[in-house]
């Protein structure tokens, strides 16, 4: 992460804190979202390219995640759960992430979205999404501003969710890695059945969890701009709470 990283983050997370101190319930208006493919052998991915070094490496070697996988879109809200997950197949095929397959499960989102809310709190709802280049196309951009208006965080917009943030995204922080156990339960053998046990899991998450994820949101934050943008993986930013 460079330098200029680690400004966008701060300036990201000061506009934050800004909108949470003027309206301590400004976070339950925001739809955290994000992609993980998920592997029969075991494997969660949802970062192909991430660098936490000072400088980008030299040479990268890629290892390729063997064995049958699918792929899902899901959506975090503090007061009203998990929307999804939302699947990225045709014809019951696993199939890559691509702008105008990311347009269509976000069309379908918005309309489980349109479904779920009243008139007045989906016009204040917000979404945020991150910088993988399916999410910035132009295209995907202008379906986003069509049905959220000015209200989105992302690369390409007013407000920007800063590059290599995964840190600070609770479904990156947060879901992945908890769902884990529960997702790969009696070690599934099929992706039927492994669909299944993510879907299970995403309907189980109650209100208490919820809560403490939105807390634990506000205390990244504050630790985020104590530390100059840096990453707080490594560090106790339960202290900045």
């Amino acid at each position: 992460m460079t330098d200029r990283d680690r400004q966008k983050r701060q300036v990201m997370c000061q506009w934050i804190s800004n909108k949470m101190e003027r309206n301590a319930r400004w976070v339950n208006r925001v739809w955290f979202s994000d992609e993980a493919h998920f592997h029969l052998n075991g494997a969660v991915n949802n970062h192909n390219n991430t660098f936490w070094g000072n400088s980008p490496p030299e040479e990268v070697t890629e290892k390729q995640l063997k064995g049958p996988k699918v792929t899902a879109f899901v959506a975090y809200n503090a007061t009203h759960g998990l929307l999804g997950p939302y699947w990225f197949e045709e014809d019951g095929r696993t199939v890559t992430i691509n702008g105008e397959r990311y347009r269509e499960v976000i069309r379908e989102f918005y309309a489980d979205l349109t479904d779920m809310l009243t008139d007045n709190q989906l016009q204040q709802a917000w979404f945020m999404q991150d910088g993988a280049p399916p999410h910035t196309a132009r295209e995907s951009i202008e379906c986003l501003k069509e049905l959220f208006n000015a209200r989105l965080m992302s690369l390409g917009t007013a407000h920007e969710w800063a590059p290599h943030s995964p840190d600070l995204n609770p479904l990156d922080s947060w879901l992945w890695g908890a769902a884990k156990d529960t997702m790969y339960a009696g070690k599934p053998k099929t992706l039927v059945q492994l669909k299944q046990n993510v879907e299970r899991y995403l309907h189980q998450v109650g209100p208490e969890t919820l809560t403490k994820v939105a807390e634990s949101f506000q205390a990244r934050i504050k630790a985020c701009l104590n530390r100059g943008g840096a990453h707080i993986e490594n560090v106790n930013y339960k202290k900045f709470a």
